[in-house]
This record gives structure tokens, C-alpha cells and sequence, in this order.
């Protein structure tokens, strides 16, 4: 993957090992993945730039949570119910999206969201204009 054009390796640990990892700091993080890598890709070099590490066990809003499918459910239905607008409320997150339990799920979302925002917005603002004298 890339970010910002530049080659990007993005690492998940799950489970158990997600939660020691948590406690752990950022460079013992990097040092456990880096071990692991190295079992694969011995020759690969320890990261010399940026590193991001997120903790989604302690975000208040998501627990660590991941979407999956659920044996004997629709997951197609499951997302078109949750991406469904409420009123003035619309829905986004990577479990609304094809692309579930991934971050460009979260984004696409996020971008449909908002581009079906804009359009609201901008059909309330003509329909506005048009009645006004």
C-alpha cells in the first residue's frame, strides 16, 4: 500500500496479542512486529520514519471493535440497514461498506456520506431559492 505515494506497511494484531500490545510502548510495538517480519523477510530493515500505532482497545467509541460477518445472517442486508438515513442523520463506518472490517471501508463510507450531505443540502438550498421571491 501507499500513503501519500510513499510505500506504506500496515501491520493488525488481533486477539490476545492486540491487548498485550496495547500496554505495550510504541517500540516494544514495533520491535514484536519487526520479529515477526523478520521470520518471513529476513532481510528487511527496521523502519527508519514514521511509525503510527493506534490503540482501538481504549478509544471510548470503539473498544477494539471490527466487523464480521455472522454465520447465517445477510451481511449485504446488515449493511444496507445500517447505512440507512435517519432524518437529518446519515451513517458511515467501514460495517456500511463492501469494503467491511477494513479502513477504506471507513473511507469510502465516510466519502459517501458526506457527498450524500452536500447533495441534501444543495437540493434544499434550490428548492429555497425557487419559493423565495
Amino acid at each position: 500500500a501507499k500513503q501519500k505515494g510513499v510505500p506504506t506497511l500496515e501491520a493488525w494484531i488481533a486477539g490476545d496479542d492486540a491487548a498485550l500490545a496495547e500496554s505495550q510502548s510504541d517500540k516494544e510495538v514495533v520491535d514484536d512486529v519487526m520479529m515477526n517480519l523478520r521470520a518471513m523477510f529476513p532481510n528487511i530493515t527496521h523502519p527508519s520514519d514514521r511509525v503510527v500505532i493506534t490503540r482501538w482497545g481504549h478509544e471510548d467509541f470503539i473498544k477494539g471493535s471490527l466487523v464480521f460477518r455472522k454465520v447465517g445472517r445477510s451481511f449485504s442486508s446488515d449493511r444496507r440497514n445500517l447505512r440507512k438515513r435517519v432524518d437529518m442523520m446519515w451513517f458511515a463506518g467501514e460495517a456500511t461498506n463492501v469494503w467491511y472490517g477494513t479502513t477504506e471501508g471507513a473511507w469510502r463510507s465516510g466519502r459517501r456520506a458526506a457527498l450524500e450531505m452536500a447533495m441534501e443540502i444543495r437540493s434544499k438550498r434550490t428548492l429555497r431559492s425557487s419559493v423565495l421571491p
